[in-house]
């Protein structure tokens, strides 16, 4: 008996090769996609807008982060990085938001004084440079950053205090706060903040501190500090502004001719005054220049991110401190510091970089807490300043309390 192959057997036979075929496809699909996976994907990118109606800033400040995710989809080709704005007024809320629904951001740009309310709230997550990635950053800046051993942002950009004035009325600026006020009696209009953290600058002028620290003033130096306070409001041409934003505002519309100027500002400010606009360093005090308060720019990781996700956010956050990155950023804007130690701007070409590198060199650099500590102090030295500013109390009669708080928040 001859037996043949069922009409079964003979179709799978058929189908082998189809199978087959399927099989490897199937496989080099599989790599495929994990190859993709590897080298790309998706993450969230929010920014946090800070100048509420400075139309240059943001613009500058978009462009830039435009610039950076350009230069990083070249290198990553398969990253998609979808990415949005938010004023600072409306960003807490925004991201309670995200967070509720599971869509929290991946990454995020913030002030470096926006960090402990973040992670307070669990909304963000530390990161640990390798000794590379630490190398792209001036060490200061991320030891700034620490708290508990644990990284919780990786900095950008830096931005310090400098004086701003229109030349139309003033062809330099002045260099001590004496010749300050000499010029309030010319009847030239100044403009300077109200609160504590704000006045850090005059502060220093009479108390030197070290360069990351907070440091208790003598008893007479502050007696002096608050004399010039009492002695600036005295000039009918120098006002104490409560909103900060009020000063950027004064000098574009002509308000005030000099104001204490914070160099992200600078955008806005040379749009609106073009070739009238003037940069200079804050006035020293009788003890020494001042020492104004440094600021960062700083990346910063969301909670809600798959492995993939994080590292994806982690290299364009790394990226963008690179040398390259770094050098085109500070001469493109010519109003941020460079993060990145290791590059050698042309300083002569640059004047307005040199001069922001010499405020930053001045400047105090404070960590997290103590950030915290100088925010906890404005809350009730203001009502101190308030009333030798005003006149009501006599700096002798305020001095011992403004001590009695500096006492209750500065650490020996």
């Amino acid at each position: 008996m001859v037996h043949r192959p069922s009409m079964l057997k003979r179709v799978h036979w058929l189908l082998l090769p189809g199978l087959l075929l399927v099989v490897v496809l199937a496989l080099g699909l599989r790599r495929h996609v994990m190859a993709r996976l590897a080298a790309g994907g998706t993450i969230s990118v929010l920014v946090e807008v800070l100048s509420e109606d400075a139309s240059a800033d943001s613009g500058n400040a978009k462009q830039a982060i435009a610039d950076v995710l350009e230069s990083f989809r070249r290198y990553n080709p398969d990253a998609e990085v979808r990415w949005s704005m938010v004023h600072t007024s409306e960003f807490d809320q925004r991201l309670d938001f995200l967070q509720r629904r599971g869509l929290a951001p991946d990454l995020m740009l913030v002030l470096n004084t926006d960090l402990l309310a973040l992670r307070a709230r669990g909304q963000i997550e530390p990161v640990e440079l390798t000794v590379q990635e630490r190398a792209n950053i001036r060490p200061a800046l991320v030891n700034a950053l620490e708290m508990d051993g644990l990284g919780l942002g990786i900095p950008y950009v830096v931005f310090t205090g400098l004086a701003c004035f229109d030349r139309q009325h003033l062809p330099e600026a002045p260099q001590s706060l004496d010749a300050l006020i000499d010029l309030a009696k010319q009847e030239t209009t100044i403009g300077l903040p109200s609160s504590f953290s704000e006045l850090w600058w005059i502060y220093t002028g009479f108390n030197p501190q070290d360069s990351d620290a907070i440091e208790l003033p003598t008893p007479e130096n502050l007696k002096r500090f608050l004399r010039w306070l009492r002695l600036a409001n005295l000039q009918p041409a120098i006002a104490f502004e409560a909103d900060a934003e009020q000063l950027r505002r004064g000098l574009s519309s002509g308000r005030y001719q000099w104001i204490a100027c914070n160099n992200r500002w600078l955008p806005s400010l040379q749009s609106q005054l073009g070739p009238r606009l003037g940069r200079g360093v804050l006035p020293s005090g009788p003890a020494g220049p001042p020492q104004p308060l440094v600021q960062m720019r700083i990346w910063t990781f969301g909670r809600q991110s798959s492995h993939r996700q994080r590292e994806l956010a982690r290299r364009l956050a790394t990226f963008s401190t690179n040398l390259v990155q770094q050098r085109t950023l500070a001469l493109k804007l010519g109003s941020v510091i460079p993060v990145n130690p290791g590059i050698a701007l042309p300083l002569k070409a640059y004047p307005l970089i040199a001069l922001q590198e010499q405020q930053y060199r001045r400047g105090t650099l404070l960590n997290l807490q103590q950030f915290a500590a100088l925010e906890r102090l404005n809350l009730p030295a203001q009502p101190l300043l308030n009333a030798v500013i005003s006149g009501n109390q006599s700096p002798e009669v305020i001095a011992p309390l403004l001590m009695a708080v500096l006492e209750q928040e500065v650490k020996p």
